[in-house]
């Protein structure tokens, strides 16, 4: 087979807008950072990217939620902790009203009110 300039001319065209290209591409890449800057650049690489960034936007969501959790947890903690000790208080005073050395009505009265006072807190 006969190589004609013509040929070669092509060849070397072709050859320069390859290099081109290439030149481009890798300019692209260190410009902007990223070996991926468009689908068909890569892919495979950008479904794996999309997963990756999905699984983070997952993670972030698990994060929101376990402070959501923890925050819930500790009010709930502190108002269960002082309805135990509004309870206990209660128990105790209803405890001394009934005790034989508590006759005086006045003095059964008195804790009647504060049962009432605590069993308020209690509801509010």
């Amino acid at each position: 087979m006969r190589v004609t300039n013509s040929m070669i001319a092509g060849r070397v065209t072709y050859n320069a807008q390859s290099s081109l290209t290439r030149f481009s591409n890798l300019q692209t890449q260190m410009s902007s950072g990223k070996r991926i800057n468009k689908p068909s650049d890569d892919p495979l690489g950008i479904t794996k990217d999309l997963d990756y960034r999905r699984e983070l936007s997952n993670n972030k969501q698990y994060q929101g939620n376990i402070n959501q959790a923890e925050s819930w947890y500790r009010n709930n903690d502190g108002t269960i902790t002082e309805l135990h000790e509004l309870i206990t208080a209660a128990k105790g005073k209803a405890i001394h009203g009934a005790d034989d050395g508590a006759s005086d009505s006045a003095t059964r009265k008195l804790y009647a009110n504060e049962l009432r006072e605590s069993i308020d807190k209690i509801y509010r």
